[in-house]
């Protein structure tokens, strides 16, 4: 259900590719049924060849017959690495949780990771007027749609926008316009975050 996943069989059935390259199984699939019937049922079907380069797999080594044992044991493997993977990761998460820590990968709007504990957040000064500015308004009854106008207008960055400009590890974000502007959703987001 991963949406490259799916562009790709797309292509592969619609025959705008006759090759797929992974760097490994588990690159492709999750599930060693799955890589199974891909690699030896669809894509020799559909004529087209599938490499996995780490696992020194191409499919034209075994036209006419299986991967083998050996392809079967990797995706196997690739699996329960996977599911103790993500239980590991749920497990530390967990842990963070219980002890009152902080774990996402950025802050939210008004907030800043310390920088001498990545798991406690501090008050963005800057980002903390615009949030209280906000507040300040919704409180006087002015509407979300309202809010964004008069930020719009003042050229305050949106939280995308800013989180771009201030956070040396977004700056890179070539999703994010630097002509982003606030929405009533965006507004009306802040005094419902928890």
């Amino acid at each position: 259900n991963r949406p490259g996943v799916k562009r790709l069989l797309v292509l592969a059935e619609t025959k705008q590719i006759n090759c797929v390259i992974v760097k490994d199984f588990s690159r492709f699939a999750r599930d060693y049924i799955e890589v199974g019937h891909y690699s030896e049922q669809k894509f020799p079907e559909l004529q087209i060849r599938f490499i996995s380069v780490n696992d020194g797999y191409d499919s034209n080594d075994f036209r006419g017959i299986t991967g083998g044992i050996d392809m079967a044991m990797k995706s196997i493997v690739y699996t329960m690495y996977s599911r103790d993977l993500s239980e590991k990761v749920k497990s530390a998460r967990k842990v963070l949780q219980k002890q009152g820590k902080f774990f996402a990968p950025y802050a939210f709007y008004g907030y800043a990771k310390s920088p001498d504990d990545k798991h406690k957040l501090i008050v963005d000064p800057v980002a903390a007027e615009t949030v209280k500015r906000i507040f300040t308004l919704r409180l006087s009854g002015t509407t979300p749609a309202q809010i964004a106008y008069i930020l719009n207008e003042d050229k305050v960055p949106a939280p995308s926008v800013y989180k771009k400009i201030n956070d040396p590890l977004t700056r890179n974000w070539n999703t994010v316009s630097d002509y982003c502007l606030w929405s009533s959703g965006s507004v009306g987001n802040i005094p419902r975050d928890e």
